[in-house]
């Protein structure tokens, strides 16, 4: 556009009898370093002498597009429906166009990125996704208009193993070099470090009962069942009242929490379970918050005892607000919905 105006000033300039150096400072003087050069102004004026001057631009055909076609786009989409794996070199040697070509096609035509691998805990059956959906959709139409009565009542439990030496992560360790220079590089943990199982009871106020395994046990349903006897008298202490509204346990269903003694337990305690899916760590608070963030937090920390670990992570959770623990509860309403939205895939 400022082409154009220039152009229209300097005919009107012209033709009103000013010579092409004084059109100059003219538009020197009100456009300052906006302004047309002195030989643009020159050449400007010559053309409107001649009557050979134009507002706009020629248009300019510019170099041919003979590879970006509609046929060799349609070749490109049929070769990633048969196999979205291939590369931009192998697909410019297929269809016979250069490699740039390639990647203007999958791009700006059919509006597709390289995307990475991402891992997933298990390669879920079609029954196993119809079951995901239905456990789902059971829930949500249950508890729809209740959600906030279901945050008030509910229990949420789970096991994870902490280690004593915690390795950082691949990011904390990133460092400036000179190209051409070795990687830092971060020693990866024996398999069999030192580390202990932790089994956390939460809701959505904050940690309930934090328990370690002792050494050289495992978790049985004696011991579960211990465990949710415990729970009770921690409930009855931390949070007054809440026993009268009848708790609900959501947990996953390892064989530990669903054998006949943990479930005749959590029936005598007048105690209900909420419906989980199997495979489903994606709808487990503990695992795609509660723990991931512990994780990330233990990052580097190194412990010689687990009553080390122990005050550690007491003093994690003590500093975290009401917030922190009520928010993934409110999400996972919405991770229910994008489960069914999904047919039962994994929430990534």
């Amino acid at each position: 556009m400022e082409r154009v105006i220039f152009r229209k000033q300097i005919e009107i300039l012209f033709l009103s009898g000013k010579k092409p150096e004084e059109i100059h400072k003219i538009l020197v003087e009100k456009y300052s370093s906006k302004a047309p050069c002195r030989a643009t102004v020159f050449n400007w004026v010559r053309q409107v002498k001649w009557k050979d001057i134009s507002f706009c631009d020629s248009p300019r055909s510019g170099a041919p597009l003979r590879a970006v076609t509609s046929s060799n786009i349609e070749k490109v989409r049929k070769a990633m429906e048969d196999n979205p794996k291939l590369s931009c070199c192998m697909l410019a040697s297929m269809i016979k166009v250069s490699h740039e070509s390639i990647r203007k096609i999958l791009i700006e035509h059919l509006d597709m990125r390289k995307m990475n691998c991402r891992w997933v805990p298990k390669e879920l059956n079609e029954s196993q996704k119809k079951a995901r959906v239905v456990s789902c959709r059971n829930n949500l139409i249950e508890w729809q208009d209740r959600w906030t009565e279901l945050i008030e009542r509910i229990v949420t439990v789970d096991e994870t193993w902490i280690k004593y030496e915690n390795s950082p992560s691949r990011l904390s360790g990133a460092e400036w070099r000179k190209r051409g220079s070795r990687p830092p590089e971060i020693p990866k943990l024996p398999s069999n470090a030192r580390k202990i199982m932790a089994t956390v009871f939460w809701d959505s106020k904050g940690i309930l009962l934090f328990d370690i395994l002792p050494n050289r046990s495992t978790v049985t349903g004696i011991y579960y069942s211990e465990l949710l006897g415990r729970l009770r008298e921690e409930i009855k202490s931390k949070r007054r009242g809440k026993l009268k509204k009848n708790i609900i346990i959501l947990q996953d269903n390892a064989r530990v929490h669903t054998c006949k003694l943990v479930t005749q337990k959590i029936k005598d305690l007048g105690w209900t379970t909420l419906d989980y899916p199997p495979y489903s760590p994606d709808l487990a608070p503990s695992d795609y918050f509660l723990f991931k963030n512990l994780k990330i937090f233990l990052q580097s920390k190194k412990f010689s005892t687990g009553e080390e670990i122990i005050k550690e992570i007491d003093g994690y959770y003590a500093s975290k607000s009401l917030e922190f623990f009520s928010e993934p509860f409110e999400k996972l309403r919405t991770r229910m919905k994008l489960c069914i939205d999904q047919k039962g895939e994994y929430i990534l």
